[in-house]
């Protein structure tokens, strides 16, 4: 039985799979916005300027435009070990459970 003045509640339940979806985008979205944030409020306390808000995403968006190098005679790892890293940030939050 509801309390008074308030109406009934609602449960959504989503699947799981849509739920782990959702972490991950909200980790690879909002982490560069949060460190932005951080860098933003570090420099105002040390009475600077400092970067934009958006900075880290620029940021992001011109290293992913960048060309992949490696020295001659590398193996394949030197390329992959980016790639694997950036999975394994993503999967971290597929280990939390909801």
């Amino acid at each position: 039985m509801a309390a008074v003045g308030q109406g009934p509640s609602v449960t959504i339940l989503l699947p799981l799979p849509v739920i782990q979806t959702c972490q991950v985008l909200t980790i690879a979205v909002a982490a560069p916005g949060i460190s932005g944030v951080i860098a933003t409020a570090e420099a105002r306390l040390q009475g600077r300027r400092g970067p934009r808000l958006l900075q880290p995403y620029f940021d992001l968006w011109k290293s992913f435009g960048k060309e992949a190098l490696a020295p001659e005679g590398t193996g394949p790892f030197f390329l992959l070990a980016p790639v694997v890293s950036f999975a394994c940030f993503l999967t971290v939050p597929l280990l939390i459970r909801c």
